[in-house]
């Protein structure tokens, strides 16, 4: 068991880690090590988050040999689930750049040409690019809340490196309320990012009526 074990993680999570790996069972062996990635980017281990999110992506990278499972959607959207978590992980080093690589949701220009029914597959298929996996279909579309997941990402980490400007990012945030109109986090993010904006405003008619 010790050849699984990253430090922070715990005996019982090493043992399924173990009996996955010897059962063969590789989708739950990558949910594991994606677990752990998780848990260990909350608990600011970074290098042991790394290293389990890419565990994570090559037990799922193995999978890519067998069509039907490389096609399923339910491995496409754990391998978009990684990516996301990878994301964040960089965003929170400081490496935003790569995040937004990652995410590759950074350029929707065009989007507004699309059909309404196209563009949950036209997302998608970006979202998918970005990912780690070689042989993953990005023929059909992965779950709608992971493409709002990594819209609101990718806007929040645009409108703090200052990569994109309020009319566009409300654009993108009605997108992601568009695509999933039920998903709390995409409202309460935007009506967030709105009562920033009216602050900053106010902020800035104070500072000029002070100048004045």
């Amino acid at each position: 068991l010790e050849v699984t074990r990253p430090f922070g993680s715990k005996v019982p999570v090493d043992t399924r880690l173990a009996l996955s790996m010897r059962t063969g069972d590789i989708e739950f062996e990558g949910s594991l090590w994606f677990e752990m990635g998780k848990k260990a980017r909350k608990s600011g281990l970074v290098h042991v988050a790394e290293s389990s999110f890419s565990k994570a992506i090559a037990a799922f990278q193995r999978l890519e040999n067998d069509q039907q499972d490389s096609s399923s959607d339910r491995i496409r959207n754990l391998v978009v689930l990684v990516n996301l978590q990878l994301a964040k992980l960089k965003h929170e080093i400081g490496e935003s750049h790569a995040a937004l690589q990652i995410i590759n949701l950074s350029d929707l220009n065009g989007i507004g040409e699309r059909r309404a029914k196209d563009l949950p597959l036209y997302l998608s298929t970006k979202l998918l690019k970005g990912c780690r996996f070689a042989n993953i279909d990005n023929s059909k579309p992965v779950n709608p809340t992971l493409v709002t997941k990594g819209l609101i990402l990718s806007t929040k980490y645009m409108i703090e490196g200052g990569l994109v400007g309020v009319d566009e990012a409300k654009e993108r945030f009605n997108l992601s309320i568009q695509l999933t109109p039920k998903h709390e986090k995409a409202h309460f993010t935007f009506s967030k990012y709105l009562d920033s904006v009216l602050e900053a405003r106010i902020d800035a008619i104070a500072a000029r009526r002070k100048v004045g």
